[in-house]
């Protein structure tokens, strides 16, 4: 993991790498899934389950899409566990093992995961979300205390459900990163749009050539290194 940090990044960045022709992967589909060894609470009281994968001082939180659970970012939180960080994956809220109602307040549950990593010992944390998760990572960061050390949002929307990322956005401080698919439709509007709010200077943003979305974009290699370069850089 790298210690020292790079100069500011305001400058959007356009990934040109060649991207195969096949079909973008089903998000979700993975080959195995974990057994839960995580249960924790939000603070309006829903209770979710997950798994915590790897050790380390430095946590990182990964919240899913609609339609998805733990499983969908298991494959590549591995890896990112493989690089010494500890990482959660977790049903949010009406998904998976996890109670309530879906698709209503994914910066609770984001913001409940962030606590439990840092119950478990984790000194410092990074949030990664996709789509739904994407906007729980944004609208969430803000309010979290202690800080949290990064964020990284794959084609959130600027809201969902009763999370509104656009106003969190605009007081977010700590080094971000905006990934979305050019032809991704609406989507890339609203990854356009929460980069410009952003109030951090330590801001990137990435245009991958592709109409592929959320959790699929790290199946493309440079979305990949992008990533994990963020990562290491926020978290070392």
């Amino acid at each position: 993991m790298g210690c020292v940090l790079r100069p500011t990044l305001v400058l959007a960045v356009v990934i040109a790498a060649a991207i195969a022709t096949s079909a973008a992967p089903s998000s979700g589909a993975q080959s195995a899934c974990v057994a839960t060894n995580a249960r924790f609470a939000t603070v309006d009281g829903v209770r979710l389950h997950g798994a915590v994968v790897g050790r380390g001082t430095t946590g990182v939180v990964f919240a899913h899409q609609v339609a998805g659970d733990r499983c969908q970012w298991l494959d590549f939180a591995r890896e990112v566990a493989s690089d010494g960080y500890r990482v959660l994956v977790f049903d949010m809220r009406g998904y998976g093992a996890s109670s309530g109602s879906a698709n209503v307040r994914p910066d609770r549950d984001v913001a409940a995961a962030a606590a439990e990593l840092r119950r478990r010992g984790a000194r410092k944390v990074i949030l990664v979300g996709a789509s739904m998760g994407g906007t729980g990572v944004v609208a969430a960061a803000p309010g979290i205390r202690p800080a949290v050390s990064g964020v990284v949002d794959l084609s959130g929307p600027v809201g969902f459900g009763g999370a509104n990322a656009l106003p969190a956005a605009r007081k977010l401080r700590r080094p971000a990163l905006f990934v979305v698919g050019r032809d991704d439709g609406d989507f890339a509007a609203a990854t356009r749009a929460l980069y410009r709010a952003a109030a951090t200077k330590d801001k990137e943003l990435v245009i991958a050539p592709t109409s592929w979305h959320g959790v699929d974009l790290v199946a493309l290699p440079a979305v990949k290194r992008v990533v994990l370069e963020f990562i290491g850089r926020v978290g070392g």
